[in-house]
């Protein structure tokens, strides 16, 4: 990382903090919602680089989320834009040229948006881990098919599994 790389990260990580104070009703729930998350298999929780929480799955961040509520999740330009076209996501709330989306969450029930996204990324992410890792597909398998429904996207990834298919 460059000085002015490490400077704009210092700068993200202390705004991180004003957001904290300016949104203390999200923090429990942000909480709650990073506890799911890391219930998943594989998935470990760390410190984003430009603030907030990091959710990675075999190493590989499947997204973050900030203390304003917002998560930020990596996928591919040709799934990025379908995504934010169907309306699942919105443009990465800095820079629309990213290869990332955004899902602003403000009350409880707003995870239920994020969730089928974040599964999406899990998958991606997790990729060839899960031959080796079967509770893990698993896992990914029944979620998908119980919180993503739109069959186009979830073949732009590859899925092809559902409860009817061999």
């Amino acid at each position: 990382m460059t000085e002015s790389q490490k400077e704009r990260a210092k700068e993200l990580q202390l705004f991180e903090e004003k957001l904290k104070r300016k949104h203390p009703e999200l923090q429990p729930l942000i909480k709650q919602w990073s506890e799911i998350i890391c219930s998943w298999p594989e998935v470990e929780r760390s410190k984003h680089v430009y603030g907030g929480t990091e959710f990675r799955v075999f190493n590989r961040s499947i997204g973050h989320i900030h203390a304003n509520g917002l998560i930020d999740l990596p996928f591919r330009k040709e799934l990025r834009d379908l995504l934010v076209e169907r309306g699942y996501a919105e443009w990465h709330q800095f820079k629309k040229d990213l290869l990332w989306v955004s899902v602003q969450l403000e009350k409880e029930d707003d995870f239920s948006k994020a969730r089928p996204l974040l599964l999406l990324s899990y998958y991606i992410k997790a990729g060839e881990y899960l031959k080796e890792f079967p509770y893990a597909a698993t896992f990914i398998n029944y979620e998908l098919n119980l919180h993503f429904k739109d069959k186009e996207i979830l073949k732009l990834t590859g899925y092809l599994h559902s409860p009817n298919e061999s």
